[in-house]
């Protein structure tokens, strides 16, 4: 605790057990946001999981050299998980190494996911 003089008189102030009452009341209130903030990553990761798993997965059907620094270098037989095949000609795919890319679509087959 804290002596506090004013003139003639000395009051004892509480401090620690005022210090005390913040430091529970901030360590809550960081453990409650704390919380939340991993039951949001735990929900995300487990949203993340599902999409991957129902995420198409194609085949390579011929080695592709990428060119530029956004195009994916792939061989003959190895195994891609398509992220967007809305273009005709060009998907962005991610590789089993997790390196996200664009491939022509003709170099590669949509295969089943449980294939």
């Amino acid at each position: 605790s804290f002596l506090y003089f004013s003139g003639l008189a000395s009051v004892q102030l509480p401090e620690r057990k005022l210090l005390s009452r913040f430091e529970d009341k901030l360590d809550s209130t960081e453990t409650r946001q704390h919380s939340t903030f991993m039951d949001k990553v735990r929900r995300y990761n487990r949203q993340l999981a599902v999409n991957l798993a129902m995420a198409e997965q194609c085949v390579v059907l011929y080695n592709y050299a990428a060119s530029v620094d956004n195009e994916l270098s792939i061989c003959k037989n190895e195994r891609l998980t398509v992220l967007d095949s809305s273009e005709k000609w060009w998907w962005q795919v991610k590789n089993e190494r997790g390196t996200v890319g664009y491939v022509p679509s003709t170099y590669c087959k949509k295969v089943n996911a449980a294939a």
